[in-house]
Formats: C-alpha cells, sequence, structure tokens
C-alpha cells in the first residue's frame, strides 16, 4: 500500500478534531426503493449471491422531536449519563429513572447484571461502587482521590480490573466504550496504575483491597494506557503502554509482554505502536489498532504467540478505513468503505467475512465478499455488530442533504451477506461525522441509538421496521449509552 504523507497542518487539524470525542469494550446499502434490483455488483466465492428484495422505504425519514412525557416505545432498557446521573431509560414504564447522583462514568457487565460507578464524593474523593440493577443495592469497593481511565468486569462477574491514574486533568470525561476506538484510539499520554479485584467478597459486604498488577508506562505517543480487556474465560487481564502490549493472568506473580513497541525510529514509517481494543469472544486473538506515523489500520493479535496479521482495508487517516466487528464464532465481520474516485489502486466497497487460522501465512482467510454500490461520503459507520439472532447489522450515513436512497440501518444475512435496508436516516452535517458519530445496537436489532457529538450534534432512536425516527436531544443531553438484555 503506497504511503499517504500529509502536512503538519493536516496532522494537527486531524489530531484536534479527534480528541473532540467524547464517547462511549462493535456498513453497505441498498436503494430505498422497492426495486429488486441488487446493490451487489460481485461476490466472493465465485456463486452468485442473490439480492434480498427491499420493502417500500422512503429515502428520507420522518423525524420526530419527542418530549418527557411522550417517549417512544423501545425494546430494551436503556442506560446512559446525563448531567452527573446514571439513568435507566425503563423500556415497560416507558419512564427515566435515575440510578445514582453524581456519576461520572460507569461501566456494565457483560451479562448487564451490573455495573460499576465513579461517583463524585466532593473534593478529590471519588467512591468506586457495585450497583445491582435488579435490586438496587450498592455496595462500596474503593474510596480514592485518583481517577480511572478504564475498568472492566470480568465475563463471569466475579472480578473488576482498572487503570487509575493521579495525573488526569480536570476536563476528563467518561467513555466507557469509546465508539471511535478502533480507528483512533488517542485518550492521553498519562502514567497510570493496573489494579484487579475480587468482587466475590465485596459483594458479600466484606472489605477487600484492590492488588496492583502492573504499572502503565506513558509515552509521547497518545492512547497508551487508555483501554483494559477480560479475556473470555475471565483469566488474562490485557493492556498497552510505551513498553508494549501486556498481559496478566490470574494467579501470575507479574504481567508479560506480549509484543513490544518500537519507538523513536529514524524513519517514523518504521515505528509500531500496539493498542489492543476488543477480544475475540473464542478466546487468544485480540483486535489492535496498530498506528505508524500516519494514520492507523487493524490488526488481529495473536496472545499466545505475539504475532500479528493486518485486516485488508482497514487503513484509516484522512479518511475512514474498515470497519471490523468479531462474530459469535470467532470470525470478524468488516465493512470496507468506498474512497474518493482519485484511489484508483484501492480495492471498491465490499462486506467481508474473514476467519483467523494461525496455520496460514497471512493468519487470515477471506471467507466471503460482497461488492456495495455506494460512492464516496455514503460511508458505513465504525459500529458494525452481529445481533443476538446471528444477523449482520450495519449502517450507512452521508452529508448528501438530499434524499439520499443510500442512508440508513441495514441487516444482512451472514450467509450470503446480501443487505437489506431497514429505515433510513437523516443527513449528518459535519464533515467529518465517520469520526464524530456512534451507533449503538439492540440485542435484537429492533432499534439503535444513534449519537453524533460533533459542531452539529444529533441524538436519535431509530427503530428498524421502518418507521419514524425519534430525535431525543429535547429530552437527553447524554452520552454513554448502553442496552440491558
Amino acid at each position: 500500500m503506497k504511503k499517504i504523507v500529509l502536512t503538519g497542518s493536516a496532522i494537527l487539524a486531524l489530531l484536534v478534531l479527534v480528541l473532540l470525542v467524547t464517547q462511549s469494550e462493535s456498513p453497505s446499502s441498498l436503494p430505498a426503493q422497492a426495486s429488486p434490483t441488487p446493490l451487489v455488483s460481485e461476490s466472493t466465492p465465485t456463486q452468485p449471491v442473490a439480492s434480498t428484495p427491499t420493502a417500500p422505504l422512503a429515502t428520507a425519514p420522518v423525524v420526530k422531536p419527542v418530549n418527557i412525557a411522550q417517549l417512544p416505545s423501545i425494546p430494551h432498557d436503556l442506560l446512559f449519563l446525563d448531567q452527573g446521573n446514571l439513568v435507566r431509560w425503563n423500556h415497560t414504564t416507558g419512564q427515566l429513572e435515575t440510578l445514582s447522583g453524581n456519576t461520572t462514568c460507569y461501566w456494565a457487565s457483560p451479562d448487564r447484571r451490573t455495573v460499576v460507578l465513579e461517583i463524585a464524593k466532593g473534593g478529590d474523593l471519588y467512591e468506586i461502587a457495585l450497583l445491582d440493577l435488579a435490586s438496587g443495592a450498592k455496595t462500596t469497593l474503593v474510596e480514592t482521590a485518583s481517577r480511572i481511565i478504564d475498568l472492566a468486569i470480568s465475563p463471569d462477574s466475579q472480578w473488576v480490573a482498572y487503570i487509575q491514574s493521579e495525573t488526569l486533568p480536570d476536563e476528563w470525561h467518561c467513555r466507557p466504550d469509546l465508539v471511535a476506538f478502533g480507528i483512533y484510539p488517542f485518550s492521553g499520554p498519562y502514567p497510570a496504575t493496573i489494579f484487579s479485584l475480587h468482587l466475590g467478597v465485596s459483594q458479600g459486604n466484606e472489605s477487600e483491597s484492590p492488588v496492583e498488577i502492573g504499572y502503565c508506562k506513558e509515552g509521547e505517543a497518545l492512547g497508551f494506557c487508555g483501554r483494559i480487556l477480560w479475556s473470555p474465560d475471565s483469566r488474562s487481564i490485557l493492556w498497552s503502554d510505551a513498553e508494549g502490549v501486556w498481559s496478566f493472568e490470574l494467579g501470575a506473580s507479574q504481567a508479560k509482554l506480549i509484543i513490544p513497541q518500537t519507538l523513536n525510529q529514524p524513519d517514523y514509517f518504521d515505528n509500531r505502536v500496539y493498542y489492543p481494543w476488543r477480544w475475540s469472544p473464542m478466546g487468544r486473538y485480540v483486535l489492535t489498532t496498530f498506528q505508524i506515523f500516519e494514520g492507523v489500520t487493524q490488526v488481529v493479535l495473536d496472545t499466545q504467540t505475539g504475532k500479528v496479521a493486518e485486516l485488508p482495508g482497514t487503513f484509516t487517516y484522512g479518511y475512514p478505513g474498515s470497519k471490523p466487528a468479531w462474530m459469535a464464532d470467532g470470525r470478524l465481520f468488516t465493512i470496507r468503505p468506498p474512497l474518493p474516485s482519485e484511489y484508483t489502486d484501492f480495492p471498491p466497497a465490499a462486506i467481508e467475512i474473514w476467519r483467523v487460522d494461525p496455520q496460514q501465512p497471512g493468519m487470515l482467510v477471506l471467507e466471503n465478499s460482497i461488492l456495495l454500490d455506494i460512492a464516496w461520503e455514503q460511508i458505513p459507520t465504525g459500529d458494525p455488530a452481529q445481533l443476538a439472532d446471528g444477523r449482520l447489522a450495519f449502517a450507512i450515513l452521508s452529508r448528501e442533504s438530499g434524499d439520499d436512497p443510500a442512508r440508513g440501518l441495514y441487516f444482512a444475512d451472514p450467509t450470503s451477506l446480501a443487505p437489506r435496508k431497514v429505515n433510513p436516516l437523516p443527513p449528518s452535517l459535519s464533515e467529518s461525522f465517520y469520526f464524530q458519530s456512534g451507533i449503538v445496537w439492540s440485542p435484537d436489532g429492533q432499534g439503535v441509538i444513534l449519537q453524533d457529538w460533533s459542531e452539529y450534534p444529533m441524538l436519535l432512536y431509530a427503530p428498524t421496521d421502518g418507521s419514524a425516527v425519534y430525535d431525543l436531544s429535547l429530552v437527553i443531553q447524554g452520552c454513554c449509552f448502553t442496552w440491558l438484555r
């Protein structure tokens, strides 16, 4: 792939843009008309892929503003932060319920039964507490004067691991699941300490102290010490710092270096910096952002061998690259976005399924691909997902002010990959909306929260049945949305 070199002013402008991201541990398009004409140009392997006929949908949605007395029906409860409160949108009662005040951040357990809260107690004191969402019972875990950069609850809900720093700026904000982390994982070069805490004793109302398991060394590059991950078996904790990517096994005496960082090389393009951000549900492999002098790409990191494999089409700088998401069986679902017409040597837009095979030289095998008839600035967002029933889900956004037929929410069959549009979306107004917007899919795919935190903010609830889209901005001034099950 050819190197793309931008000027220093362009780099500075991009960094400023990226650091505006406020939120928070996952795209194709069809014409909206009822025509059965496929959006697909070609498929790989060679067998033909039939398009899924699309029900008649308007190319521009009906957007309805809502007020506190007339919230739309949603399929599941929804958690979010709003002006210092942790709030639950109760889908049964249709009411907004304040669960905790003075809350600066929260992190949900994988089973969505508990959350860990960071609560401001006044002055420089913070309480780290465990909240049971069913009973409302709250248990204090730690009181501390240091803020938390990131925290994760183990899949078995027995442990917490977190990154804590004494040097975070006053304007530090919560981002429990930064949507754009896989694209630009910048969080600031802050030194930090890594802790683990066993929740079993704490849930029995007995005190237990956190155990220091590592130190996160700061560096000049942004992004170090910004993310902590649990392995699917709840045995390993992963993070990165200026020295490399580290793994700590429960019961071990010290962390193990999986892969070192390569910094300060005479040729900037020889630098190699890694930020792990999403573990495969099958274990062993981790989606990792790989940063060079300019731009980032996505690689798969083998935690057993330290080997990495680049996911094709994911290079991101002045334009977006592919956005990967793990599937339940350990394969990768990606959307390769379109590029401007001058990039004739780049592959066209496509939905792709990749399999990880350590026996293959490149470690990644393309299993299936379907080309998409979408144009530059019809951009798949960074949040494709596999739903609970196996369907693939993604969104296409664009700045086209007219009735762009490609823009909207989509489902795709995991076998044929043929996409089906399920609701249109309004236009995004920011020039870099693909770096400043996020989609949070409900587990069953009945609806999404779309948030654009650019200079032209939007907060929408969009169902996937073709009905109206709801503008929530008059009711919710929040962030950090999590669907419950």
